[in-house]
Formats: structure tokens, C-alpha cells, sequence
């Protein structure tokens, strides 16, 4: 759970630490690009590079570290391919700054005159940054929830259904067929307790196979086969979601 919170932590600081550096970038290069000024894109471009790799290095840490739901969650999830086509958009867009602030400081270095004509086309490129982080973050938001989860093919449906009929007939007298476990008071709340759902799906198959100590869940490894086990965990997780985005 610890580093599920410190991935998740480290995720949205640099998500919001992002932000700042675009409009700071955007906000210098509408500056006099003199040496000074110069300077101070470099400055903010160095500090969004290191921003930009904790954020897509926790991203990636957070989907197949086995800290949070699991590779397999997201992968069949139609939003996450959403979300990594508006990521591969990001960079895309980005290069453009990259390469042209790479030319920038070489020309600096020689002792030769920089063309900054194109600054105002740079920040315009920025203002396209921000819309894409703010489609970004709402896949997430949704996908965090139970959308976009993916049905390819009849055995998953008949996973799914199969989970459904396990979740209704065992698990729902103590979480209840809404998920919240009367609130959390009678068994674990899905719905309102979103770090519940973010542990891997292989600590949720052990407390769904030998119970968890000190509370009302019990081992039901007896009772349910391996695939009922697996079909009522995925069925949870396209029910209620899986976690903060």
C-alpha cells in the first residue's frame, strides 16, 4: 500500500509540476530573448525535462510496477490506449521545442547569434501541450473508475458474467450489491474507499483465497475455484473501478 501511495504521490506532483513548467516556458518565451532571457528558457526547459521523466517514469511504474491494479487491467482498457495515443501526441508536440531549444543552445555555445523568430509559433506549441495534459487526465480519471474496460472476446464476457453471478450470490451479502459494505462498517467499501481496489491483482486473489485477518473477509479457497476467483475479481474491478487516477 506504501508504494502505491508513493507512486501515486509522485505521479500527480509531477503532473502538476508539468503544468507549471509549460506555462512558465510559454510565459518566458514571450519575453526579450536576449542572453538573459535565453537563459531563463534553458533554465525552465532543463527542470521540465526532469519533471517529464518522473512523470512518465511513475506512470509506468504505477501500470506494471505491481503496486496498483496490474498490467493486465490497464492493457484491457480501452482508455489507457487512449491515454498512451495522447501521450505519444505529447511528445510529439514536444519535440518540436526539444530539438529547436537543443539548436538554440548549441548556437549559444559557438557564440553565434540565435533566429527566435519562431518563438511565438513555440508558445502557441504549448498552449496544444495543455489541452493534451488535461485529456490525458481524464482518461484517467475515467479509467480509474471502471470505464473503458475491454471485452474482446465471448470467454471475457462469459468471465464477466460468470464473476457477476459469484460477486451476487457470496460476495454481496457483506459488500453489497452497490460495493460499499454498508459503508465499510459490515466488509471493505469499493465504491467510496478507492485505495482498496489499487493493490495488484495478485494480493486480491490471496485475500479472496485465504481471507484477511482481523476482519469479516473470509478464506473462501475452499469454495471458489481458481477461475471463479478471477472471474469475480475482474468483475469487481469493471464494476467499481480500480483507484485514484
Amino acid at each position: 500500500m506504501i508504494w502505491s501511495a508513493l507512486a501515486s504521490s509522485l505521479h500527480l506532483l509531477a503532473l502538476a509540476g508539468g503544468v507549471a513548467c509549460v506555462l512558465l516556458r510559454a510565459d518566458a518565451l514571450a519575453r526579450p530573448l536576449d542572453e538573459r532571457g535565453l537563459r531563463r528558457v534553458f533554465a525552465i526547459d532543463n527542470i521540465y525535462g526532469l519533471i517529464a521523466l518522473a512523470w512518465i517514469g511513475s506512470g509506468l511504474w504505477r501500470a506494471f510496477g505491481s503496486v496498483e491494479k496490474g498490467g493486465a487491467y490497464y492493457l484491457h482498457n480501452h482508455l489507457f490506449w487512449g491515454k498512451l495515443l495522447l501521450l505519444g501526441l505529447f511528445l510529439a508536440v514536444e519535440a518540436v521545442p526539444m530539438v529547436t531549444f537543443i539548436r538554440w543552445r548549441i548556437l549559444v555555445g559557438r557564440g553565434q547569434a540565435v533566429d527566435t523568430t519562431r518563438a511565438a509559433r513555440l508558445r502557441t506549441l504549448h498552449w496544444v501541450e495543455l489541452v493534451l495534459i488535461v485529456l490525458i487526465v481524464l482518461c484517467a480519471s475515467a479509467m480509474s473508475r471502471g470505464l473503458g474496460v475491454v471485452v474482446k472476446h465471448k470467454s471475457a464476457a462469459a468471465d464477466l458474467a460468470a464473476g457477476e453471478r459469484v460477486y451476487t450470490s457470496i460476495c454481496a451479502s457483506c459488500h453489497g450489491l452497490d460495493g460499499t459494505g454498508r459503508g465499510g462498517a459490515l466488509a471493505a467499501d469499493f465504491v467510496h474507499d478507492r485505495a482498496r481496489l489499487t493493490k495488484s491483482d495478485d494480493a486480491l486473489l490471496r485475500s479472496i483465497e485465504r481471507g484477511v485477518p482481523g476482519t469479516n473477509m473470509a478464506a473462501f479457497g475452499a469454495a471458489l475455484s481458481d477461475a471463479d476467483r478471477r472471474a469475480v475479481l475482474a468483475y469487481i474491478r469493471s464494476r467499481f473501478g480500480g483507484g485514484a487516477p
